[in-house]
């Protein structure tokens, strides 16, 4: 394992193997170091994941794309993300879906143990087309308790108290 300060100036003195790799660590910041390929120099973090035992190889990226000084930042943050057992490599980072109120109500429909009743389908399309059809195409947690609150008013007003909660209850099913 080789050593050195990994600064602008000591980057000049790294050699390019012709072929493999050769890996250098930072003496000030423990798990910073570089990377030496035929092709780059590329920067990485190598340090215990907590709760795993392992120590993964975290790319940060190349010498050029990256000062020393900007990748030194990121390490300090990858380390800290290592620290606390979360793996910041891009393929280990969690690729969230944005589920949309339809999105909701069709799961709601689909997954039931027993069918919706015909007529009780029917009455629960007729909610969401009537009085949620704007919010269907938006994000499910975009929806707040004001905006839920407010369309009970608007619709307690055009529709009933009966229809607007049952509408409601609908939605906080969802």
């Amino acid at each position: 394992m080789l050593r050195m300060k990994i600064t602008k100036a000591n980057m000049k003195e790294i050699i390019k193997p012709e072929s493999g790799q050769v890996d250098y660590y930072d003496t000030e910041l423990s798990g910073f170091g570089v990377r030496a390929t035929a092709g780059a120099l590329i920067f990485f973090v190598r340090s215990t994941l907590r709760g795993s035992g392992k120590k993964p190889f975290v790319p940060i990226d190349q010498y050029g794309v990256f000062t020393p000084e900007q990748a030194r930042n990121t390490a300090k943050d990858y380390l800290r993300r290592l620290d606390i057992g979360e793996n910041p490599h891009l393929k280990h980072q969690h690729k969230y879906k944005i589920i949309t109120v339809k999105d909701l109500y069709r799961q709601y429909i689909n997954s039931r143990k027993s069918p919706f009743a015909g007529s009780t389908k029917y009455q629960c399309d007729s909610w969401m087309n009537n009085h949620f059809k704007d919010w269907q195409p938006l994000p499910a947690d975009t929806i707040t308790g004001t905006m839920a609150l407010d369309r009970l008013t608007s619709m307690e007003k055009n529709n009933g108290k009966v229809q607007a909660h049952n509408a409601i209850k609908l939605l906080r099913g969802l």
